[in-house]
């Protein structure tokens, strides 16, 4: 293997080859890119930091001929983002999906050329995303919170308010107003998702605990924000072991595991 520029030249040897393995990976984990020999793990491991450091999307492209071990790259790349992060067991889902999926694209777009038996005619495309469970589920509450308080501003609140004005009697509905709820979800620089921001885009080595820590320091005052830190020994065994932080008095509960 070999660079041309921020690219990796590499050549299938037709053999296994022991510069895979655990050493290896712990060899390149966090290491810059030309301080260690060419590798596709170096690829991997500067487009993986350059994800957490800087907050984008990266995309790493493999090309080459026929039989020139493009499968077995996507396979390293998977492997050694499996190894170093905390979401192995998501990550050989992806990478057993790219296997399975090998011989039905074959059956269409296969054929024999005088370098391979079964060469390829298609391109592969994997999208890898983590969402640490946590974002994808508090986007949802979050959506649901939002209608809840659109639903007692036009409805309840406003309904209310204006048979008061008018002086009709009616029977006062009692009702719970979420917009602290909310607030403490999308409040900029209070907030839970400026919270996530701050912790993504600071340097070291974020994840959950981290992240976890930063909402008890920051959130501890809130009386609709609870975690095992705050909650007393009934409501800790409600929320159980795995259940690291909890909102309520929500139009949904969340919950949030970090382990």
């Amino acid at each position: 293997m070999t660079y041309i520029g921020p690219v990796l030249i590499s050549v299938n040897p037709y053999q296994q080859l022991d510069i895979y393995g655990p050493k290896d990976v712990k060899d390149y984990d966090n290491k810059h890119f030309f301080e260690v020999p060419p590798h596709v793990f170096a690829i991997t491991d500067t487009a993986y930091r350059s994800l957490k450091e800087e907050n984008q999307e990266q995309c790493i492209l493999i090309s080459g001929e026929s039989g020139a071990g493009k499968t077995e790259a996507s396979k390293k790349v998977l492997e050694y983002i499996a190894e170093v992060t905390d979401h192995k067991g998501e990550v050989e889902k992806v990478k057993n999906k790219l296997l399975f999926s090998n011989p039905v694209l074959e059956a269409f777009g296969n054929a024999k050329t005088n370098r391979n038996d079964n060469s390829s005619r298609f391109g592969k495309y994997m999208d890898i995303q983590f969402n640490y469970e946590f974002r994808k589920q508090l986007c949802i509450n979050f959506c649901n919170e939002k209608l809840q308080q659109l639903f007692i501003e036009l409805t309840l609140k406003s309904e209310q308010d204006e048979y008061e004005k008018e002086g009709i009697e009616w029977q006062h509905v009692e009702f719970f107003d979420n917009k602290i709820i909310c607030d403490l979800i999308e409040e900029k620089h209070k907030g839970l998702i400026a919270f996530m921001d701050e912790e993504c885009l600071r340097p070291g080595e974020p994840n959950d605990k981290t992240l976890l820590a930063k909402f008890n320091t920051k959130l501890s005052y809130h009386p609709h924000y609870i975690s095992h830190q705050k909650a007393d020994i009934k409501l800790q065994k409600i929320m159980g072991r795995d259940v690291s932080l909890f909102i309520n008095n929500a139009a949904t509960d969340f919950n949030f595991n970090s382990v």
